[in-house]
């Protein structure tokens, strides 16, 4: 090793607490890391998000299957109760049809 660079891994040691050792295994790690697109700690997060995000979609999924399922309920009790309009007010999601 040069003198010069070891010299300055020593004055890194001094500042950071380290030893000489441990200095050189943080600046590899550093150096090898930064040259990942996503860091390791980042790629973990990111897979905690899109798993969450997942159960997310999923939930609404199940939600707009009940929703479809409440909404046709309403059309048939509508039907039922004589009120066409209503229920082609529900079967269209709240849109009229133009006349």
């Amino acid at each position: 090793m040069p003198p010069e660079l070891r010299d300055q891994i020593e004055a890194a040691c001094r500042k950071s607490g380290r030893s000489m050792n441990a200095e050189i295994v943080h600046r590899l790690e550093d150096s090898l890391v930064a040259k990942e697109v996503v860091p390791r700690d980042s790629r973990l997060e990111l897979r905690r998000i899109q798993e969450s995000l997942d159960r997310q979609r999923q939930a609404m999924e199940g939600m707009n299957l009940e929703f479809a399922r409440m909404r046709e309920i309403s059309r048939l009790l509508a039907i039922e109760a004589g009120h066409v309009d209503a229920a082609e007010f529900i079967a269209t999601g709240g849109k009229r049809k133009k006349k």
